[in-house]
């Protein structure tokens, strides 16, 4: 899954690249680097709902034409999805510190 949203990632930057972005192709975009970011945590066994509630409306609001709502919503999925994948990288030095036979 996390590699489904990283090729949607790179389409959309290699898109980017190519002109001027949309107002709606940059929070398609914003929107699809929020998921991949969110499925790395998933593979990390760390995702919070938070980060995909905010997915989920940043994508109500891209469907409903308010653009300004989806950049926010999508930048706030980004940062939670972000510190998702901290914690869970902390929390493995944690315990690889603490329990060094565990791994």
């Amino acid at each position: 899954m996390f590699k489904k949203y990283a090729l949607l990632l790179m389409i959309g930057l290699l898109a980017g690249c190519a002109g001027q972005q949309s107002p709606q192709a940059q929070a398609q975009a914003a929107i699809a680097e929020a998921q991949a970011l969110y499925a790395q945590s998933y593979e990390m066994a760390h995702p919070w709902r938070a980060a995909k509630r905010q997915i989920a409306a940043a994508e109500t609001a891209l469907a409903a034409g308010d653009l300004e709502t989806a950049m926010v919503a999508a930048a706030e999925a980004k940062a939670l999805a972000e510190a998702s994948i901290e914690q869970a990288r902390a929390e493995a030095d944690s315990s690889a510190r603490t329990f060094p036979f565990a791994q």
